[in-house]
């Protein structure tokens, strides 16, 4: 294999691919797979569960493959010269990189014995988005992912049809974000792991997804990522999302999210949101050993008295989520799950569960 390259392309290409090369006791999983056929450059990296390839234009002396440490290569093409060019060839069992007066020599190890990169085969779905509609289903209700391998069929979002729309669903039992777009989609949901999540997101342009009942595939420009579905269930739910919400407060999105952010500075793992009839303004309080309140004015509808408990910084988490002015919290009593939402954005639906110290629950 010999090649000369762009320095910039190349090194677009292998800082986008470094990101999904594994950490293993495995020496050519941690290396990048080079693929020199006639007038391109194929790089690479494999991590198991997942992969990113990137294709870019180069002068193909003598086509060839293998595989070269990936973080070394990276380092060593991010410090030639802006605009360069580089010369890589393999002789002899390692790889020769020069430009100008620069020489350098990496191990090489077969590229066959590399993993091949991972196919969708057979789609059972397929769409076109862009980067806005990229984070808003794999980015924005990501705070609410399951962490825990016990419950790996949770670590993720659910990609699927609602009410012939596309969006995702993200919940780890506690609180649950479930965003939707205007792209048609009607077939099978997937649960798509959080990692790829992150790396569809971050794509940072148009993106064409397609996926199989096993395989996600992202392509934007010159880069395809690749990963596998979580094998599992996502549970229903729709329990959590209850019918009866009849009225609801309305408060500024900042001045809640202000005194939110002052209240979770006390380190509290409970607080508890009072009203009373027909209200003007909600009470957040904290007690303990640490105490805060902080009062948020409100406008309400069809609301009565009532309290919510919940965990400060997940309502912090959850406030953060929305971006219009005002936000609208739904409540039916103190043990049913709060429903909030912004005005100006129907498609986001978000569920929190309530959460109570042992003495507010008492008290309640």
């Amino acid at each position: 294999m010999k090649i000369v390259a762009e320095r910039d392309a190349l090194l677009a290409a292998l800082a986008a691919t470094r990101r999904t090369v594994v950490k293993t006791v495995i020496p050519i999983m941690s290396n990048a797979r080079l693929e020199a056929s006639a007038g391109e450059l194929s790089v690479l990296t494999h991590a198991f569960d997942q992969c990113m390839q990137a294709v870019i234009d180069v002068e193909t002396e003598k086509p060839g493959a293998c595989t070269a440490p990936a973080e070394m290569l990276h380092n060593i093409v991010r410090g030639m010269p802006a605009g360069s060019h580089l010369t890589i060839s393999v002789d002899k069992a390692q790889l020769l990189i020069v430009c100008g007066k620069s020489r350098y020599r990496l191990p090489v190890l077969p590229a066959i014995d590399f993993p091949s990169a991972l196919v969708a085969g057979k789609t059972i779905g397929e769409c076109k988005f862009t980067p806005e509609d990229a984070a808003r289903l794999f980015k924005q209700p990501m705070m609410a992912a399951e962490t825990a391998e016990s419950r790996f069929y949770l670590k993720g979002a659910y990609l699927h049809s609602i009410g012939g729309k596309l969006g995702t669903c993200v919940t780890d039992g506690h609180r649950l974000l479930r965003p939707e777009t205007e792209i048609p989609f009607t077939g099978d949901g997937v649960i798509v792991p959080t990692v790829a999540c992150q790396e569809i997101a971050r794509l940072g342009a148009d993106v064409d997804l397609t996926w199989s009942d096993r395989i996600i595939e992202a392509r934007c420009g010159n880069l395809t990522y690749a990963s596998k579905l979580v094998d599992g269930t996502f549970p229903d739910y729709h329990r959590a999302i209850l019918p009866n919400y009849a009225g609801w407060i309305e408060l500024d999105r900042a001045e809640l999210a202000a005194a939110v952010d002052r209240l979770v500075a006390l380190g509290a793992i409970h607080m508890v949101l009072t009203w009373g009839d027909d209200p003007t303004s909600v009470t957040l309080s904290i007690t303990g050993a640490e105490a805060g309140q902080e009062e948020v004015d409100c406008s309400a509808e069809q609301m009565g008295a009532g309290h919510f408990g919940v965990s400060p910084r997940q309502l912090q988490d959850m406030v953060g989520v929305f971006t219009g002015e005002t936000v609208r919290l739904h409540w039916i009593d103190k043990s049913s799950p709060c429903k909030f939402s912004d005005p100006a954005d129907p498609g986001l639906l978000a569920i929190q569960m309530p959460r109570y110290s042992p003495a507010q629950e008492a008290a309640a």
